[in-house]
């Protein structure tokens, strides 16, 4: 994403002196809260924590006598006054400056560095004194150097209302913060609530309280219930991931920085998901089939209609799985996975299919004996070769989508990756289609290798019988055929009435 901040050049406005201060040593260039402001907006989600690089080059050194023990304890690094560290559970250091209710994870022994944050702090302190502003009881300011400036990046916190919020009016699309959209303001506080508890999971050196230790496994035990009770639930986590983070999340003890770690990593993801749902609200998403969203209409050519039917009306199903799948762009992990399971089971069964019985054992034979019966038959050739033909095209196509998702129905596809596969292979003008069409592929060329083994053994019948010889067959062939047909429209029945009935439970 561009940095806006470095494309406009706006000057910072001087504010008047601080009430009561001598006018002539105290006047002070406050940052112009502005796209090229010394003072940038930012969330915790900008956080580069996992981004940046750093090279080290590993090498033997003498190890004193009695080294971390009484002997020789290590020297603590030196850090400025009234700072402390602190060390998250994944293993990086940040530094809180309590007084100052001010916390970094910027590097404060490296020269200038401190400075930089101290005056940064400086700076919106006098804001704060000078616009008359009451910041909260329980609040706390992240301030980081901005890597490809000289500028700083902040954020304040909210323990009280767990929340986030600045010292200006935010306009996202202006100050280049990453956030979401929203349809309301009550939507906008699960996105802010989001930005807390991602910022609890960077620095959790507070105790969560247990208030809110408790409700969150009063969430989990009601998110399991309901899924285990309905098939259109909107909770995130299926019964069983439910019932394996209900046995880490401590409430009886005291909360160390390991159960707050733990804690706002799934406050986050349910924060996340009352966003998506508009929790809360008049119009809450209570049901995975809801939509909230306009539905677009895509286009159906004729060449669309065609594939499809020449797909046996395979790619309808799949295509109503992707739709439900991709609701209101809203992707679901453990429902992604249940597609991927019936997915790569379908493709490894026609894989199977192919290579067991269509490629090498009984058409091989049945072109064979039926080439050597009547070698002058071009028809029938043509059928049996058709048909070896479209059995390798079904081992080739389940092959290649095996290969690509391999992997589909495991944690690889957590939600995020969900969401972003999804996006790409959605076609502009024809919705899912064209990617429903491609996952029926496969069996539909087995299907059709079938069909022309089957026209190849008739071909045979017919050029060696006569006519009266070929009644019986015709006759059997049709009440096969009505027996499939009727086979076919009462599974459709059944299967539709019991859609119809699950809807009417749920």
């Amino acid at each position: 994403m561009p940095d806006l901040t470095s494309e406009l050049s706006v000057c910072e406005a001087v504010y008047p002196t601080v009430p009561g201060s001598n006018d002539e040593t105290c006047h002070e260039t406050l940052p112009a809260y502005t796209p090229s402001g010394s003072l940038i907006p930012m969330i915790p989600r900008q956080n580069d924590r996992y981004e940046r690089a750093t090279l080290l080059t590993p090498e033997y050194i003498k190890i004193p006598r009695g080294l971390h023990t009484a002997l020789m304890l290590e020297e603590p690094p030196y850090i400025a006054q009234g700072w402390t560290v602190s060390v998250n559970p994944e293993g990086s250091p940040f530094y809180i400056h309590r007084d100052k209710h001010l916390i970094t994870d910027d590097p404060i022994q490296q020269a200038g560095i401190c400075d930089k944050i101290m005056e940064s702090e400086k700076r919106l302190s006098l804001l704060v004194e000078t616009e008359g502003l009451k910041l909260p009881d329980d609040y706390e300011c992240y301030i980081t150097c901005d890597a490809e400036s000289d500028k700083c990046k902040y954020y304040y916190v909210d323990y009280s209302t767990q929340t986030v919020f600045w010292l200006e009016e935010i306009d996202p699309e202006r100050h280049d913060i990453n956030m979401a959209p929203v349809c309301s303001v009550a939507q906008m506080k699960h996105l802010l609530q989001e930005q807390y508890w991602l910022h609890n999971e960077y620095f959790p050196y507070r105790a969560v309280p247990s208030p809110l230790r408790k409700e969150l496994v009063a969430v989990f035990r009601q998110g399991r219930a309901d899924q285990l009770t309905s098939t259109l639930s909107t909770f995130p986590y299926d019964a069983q991931q439910c019932k394996q983070f209900l046995q880490v999340i401590d409430v009886e003890t005291d909360c160390d920085e390991y159960m707050t770690w733990t804690i706002g990593t799934l406050d986050l993801a349910l924060s996340r998901h009352r966003y998506h749902t508009f929790f809360g609200e008049d119009h809450a998403r209570i049901s995975r089939d809801q939509k909230r969203f306009e539905v677009i209409k895509y286009e159906r050519t004729f060449v669309i209609k065609l594939i499809s039917a020449l797909l046996f009306n395979l790619p309808k199903t799949r295509l109503a799985e992707l739709n439900d799948l991709a609701a209101d762009d809203v992707a679901y992990a453990i429902h992604w996975r249940e597609f991927a399971v019936e997915l790569l089971r379908g493709w490894r069964d026609s894989s199977y299919l192919v290579r067991v019985t269509a490629c090498y054992e009984i058409p091989m034979e049945v072109i064979a004996a039926t080439s050597i019966s009547r070698p002058n038959n071009p028809i029938s050739t043509a059928l049996g070769s058709a048909s070896v033909v479209l059995a390798l095209g079904g081992l080739v196509s389940s092959g290649l989508l095996l290969q690509w998702y391999a992997g589909a129905d495991t944690r690889k596809f957590d939600a995020p990756f969900v969401a972003t596969h999804l996006g790409q292979i959605i076609c502009p003008r024809h919705g899912y289609e064209p990617m429903a069409q491609a996952y029926s592929l496969p069996r539909a060329l087995v299907f059709w290798s079938i069909i022309f083994l089957a026209l190849h053994m008739l071909s045979a019948v017919v050029d060696l019988t006569g006519l009266i010889v070929q009644a019986p067959a015709f006759l059997l062939a049709g009440i096969f055929v009505i027996a499939i047909c009727q086979l076919h429209q009462s599974l459709r029945c059944a299967f539709a009435v019991a859609s119809v009935e699950k809807e009417k439970v749920y």
